[in-house]
């Protein structure tokens, strides 16, 4: 308002001077001023429309060949400037990550946190952060732990403020953080105490009788720190039984204070968290992680993203699981700018509600949360008048053909006048958003980056390259592939023979070679070796291939294949990928029996996609049982099966399901991967019965 008064006044001023000049009666004065201001503000409006910010410029190829035999490239970030390692030559660990920040925004917010619904966050400094880590690491040595390699500390707690300081405080005394979440299940956290011989575990309220039922008498556990409130005198009974000692954090922070310890900083090779992979199927295996690996991830990702204004007024929500590295190397990369971390209640309905009030301006996220709000928000789109349909679809795609140009913005008029409001569902202030740990739909990738009018990076990774082996570039928005390597690491394509994939055609199996590399799995070398060859390669199981832009894009999977009875191999993800492409499908699994020479299938139709068709009352549940749906899905798989599929690639029966697969249901993986030894257990009867009359 301020500048269009500025405009008012000014021309006010001038119509009254020309007025004077003239001799013109004062009282065209009012009239005057108001047609100048409304000719001004039209010119504004005019100018936002239409005048485009420039491209952001990036090279036609964006890695480099190494060696041709093998299809090995990097990224050309490291020659666009050499001195940028130079200046971060002293950093090498998650703790020069931290105290970096600290040394950009001392008093400025670090972590913040709710106390409740409908409560405004509440946020602790950079300062404030270092005292309680230093508080509560003193604590642990008072306590008995030794600072170093040799203590390992559980935590097996939700996001929070606790959580943070847990893994801050493991950094700073050079101590092995293990991170425990809720769907690894009895025999895996079991198994977890027993291999690592932990002595100590953080948890919280909610998780501390579960803890304990996972204890068992011969445990190593001695101790166990309750990050919120103090336990029952039932939960000390129960502990105290299998001889364990329960502090509250507040206890320990409280003994650490009052003999305070300097920090024991770490070495670029010491391990930093010990992450245990979900997997689909038997024991979960601990990918040891070293400082280095978290500080060259952070790197490589500040790298990537360089030409976007980040720093300490930058601002992540929290929720997906800290335990998981692709968030630990998040939450690590805005402590090295200084920026600040708000988490969320730790209920995943609330999570739009958390991020109103939070007001974040980087987003991680995953295709399986983008999905469910971009089919949301085009549900709502859905229920209006015909007329406000297609003036968002007319919206949509002239911002998305300025996307296809290479032009993201918030300030045309169809930001102001329609998209202004889809932004305040992600708070207002999102300016970038990172996806992962699966692959979204170039469609949704798109839509995100015309709705929300700023950069969404896509990337690719495994817990054993730091969740970050590939980003896009700033300033790309071409969908379809996972980005470039990160910086300082090389990949190849290796030989698939069974697959008939050949590096020298240009497809293989992805290998990654460089500092994000992890050392290995923890007290297991026959895994090791099986996963990082001779000469230092990353094995990821993942089949890719090298777009024109020198992008890796994904389009198999070598792990899960499996054989037909006329011989014929079959990568069932690839087939997956290909179906769950429509629309009308949200979750495929594909199943093969090798004593049977065709495929099956269980698939959940989408939601929003079968209420448009057949019906908004209608139930999930209710369209799996019609046969007119089953045709009609049938129809669909054919359809798209056609053109991107051999002949014995195409299911030939399926069985409808009304349910996702999902962690809930034992069914995925926390990084939503289908655990599909399950899925086929599952499904067994229904699988067998559709074989029944096939070949």
């Amino acid at each position: 308002m301020d500048h269009y008064n500025n405009l008012v006044t000014t021309a006010r001023q001038l119509v009254s001077s020309r007025m004077q000049q003239l001799e013109v009666d004062e009282s065209f004065l009012v009239p005057a001023a108001l047609t100048t201001s409304a000719l001004a503000l039209s010119y504004l409006m005019y100018r936002q429309a239409f005048s485009l910010p420039p491209r952001r410029s990036l090279p036609p190829v964006l890695t480099k060949e190494v060696d041709a035999s093998t299809c090995e490239r990097t990224s050309i970030i490291p020659d666009l400037a050499p001195e940028y390692l130079e200046k971060w030559k002293d950093f090498q660990t998650a703790y020069d990550c931290f105290q970096n920040g600290l040394k950009i925004s001392p008093n400025g917010r670090c972590l913040g946190q709710r106390p409740g619904p409908d409560k405004p966050y509440s946020w602790l400094t950079y300062t404030e952060v270092a005292a309680k880590v230093k508080r509560m690491g003193s604590g642990f040595i008072s306590y008995g732990f030794k600072p170093g390699q040799e203590t390992f500390v559980g935590i097996f707690a939700q996001n929070s403020i606790s959580w943070h300081c847990t893994m801050q405080m493991c950094n700073h005394y050079s101590m092995v953080l293990v991170p425990l979440y809720d769907t690894l299940g009895e025999q895996a956290v079991q198994y977890i105490l027993s291999q690592t011989k932990l002595k100590v575990v953080c948890t919280d309220s909610k998780r501390l009788d579960t803890l304990l039922k996972f204890i068992t008498a011969d445990s190593n556990v001695s101790l166990i720190v309750l990050t919120d409130g103090a336990p029952s005198s039932d939960q000390e009974a129960a502990a105290s039984g299998v001889g364990i000692d329960i502090k509250t954090l507040d206890e320990m922070e409280t003994m650490g204070e009052k003999s305070l310890q300097e920090y024991t900083p770490p070495v670029a090779s010491d391990i930093a968290l010990i992450c245990y992979t979900s997997g689909t199927t038997g024991l979960p295996k601990g990918a040891m992680i070293t400082h280095n690996n978290i500080f060259m991830t952070c790197l490589g990702m500040r790298r990537n993203i360089m030409p976007f204004p980040h720093g300490k007024d930058d601002c992540l929500i929290s929720y997906l699981p800290a335990a998981h590295v692709y968030q630990y190397s998040i939450e690590c990369y805005l402590g090295l700018i200084g920026g600040s971390i708000g988490f969320f209640q730790g209920n995943i309905k609330l999570l739009l509600d958390d991020i109103a009030q939070l007001q974040p301006t980087v987003f991680p996220s995953v295709p399986r949360v983008l999905n469910k709000l971009h089919d949301r928000i085009m549900e709502g789109i859905g229920q209006k008048p015909a007329f406000v349909q297609w003036l968002i679809g007319k919206a949509t795609s002239s911002k998305l053909a300025e996307v296809n140009r290479g032009i993201v913005r918030q300030n045309s008029i169809w930001d102001y006048l329609i998209f202004k409001k889809i932004r305040k569902l992600l708070g207002g202030n999102i300016r970038i958003v990172i996806t992962g740990s699966a692959p979204i739909a170039p469609s949704v990738l798109q839509w995100y980056r015309s709705v929300l009018g700023c950069f969404v990076i896509e990337g690719y990774g495994q817990t054993e390259n730091c969740g970050v082996g590939t980003m896009s570039l700033f300033g790309d928005t071409t969908p379809g592939h996972v980005g470039v390597p990160s910086p300082l690491t090389n990949m190849k394509l290796s030989d698939i023979p069974e697959m008939n994939y050949r590096a020298s055609e240009g497809k293989g199996e992805i290998c990654i070679k460089g500092p994000i590399v992890f050392k290995g799995y923890f007290q297991d070398p026959k895994k090791t070796a099986e996963t990082i060859d001779s000469d230092g390669w990353l094995h990821t199981g993942d089949i890719g291939t090298w777009t024109d832009h020198g992008c890796v894009k994904i389009i198999d999977r070598k792990k899960n294949i499996f054989k037909l009875a006329q011989g014929e191999y079959i990568a069932p993800e690839k087939i997956e990928i290909a179906y769950e492409g429509s629309p009308m499908i949200a979750q495929c699994f594909v199943y093969g029996d090798s004593l049977k020479a065709t495929l099956v299938a269980v698939v959940v139709p989408e939601e929003t996609a079968i209420k448009a068709k057949y019906g908004q009352e209608i139930t999930l549940l209710e369209a799996c049982e019609k046969r007119e749906v089953y045709d009609d899905m049938m129809a669909e798989l054919t359809r798209i099966g056609k053109p991107l599929l051999k002949g014995f690639e195409q299911v030939k029966k399926i069985h409808l399901y009304h349910e996702l697969f999902t962690v809930e249901n034992d069914m995925a993986t926390p990084t939503f991967k289908k655990k599909r030894a399950v899925i086929a257990e599952r499904f067994k009867q229904q699988l067998n019965k559709l074989y029944e009359g096939l070949d």
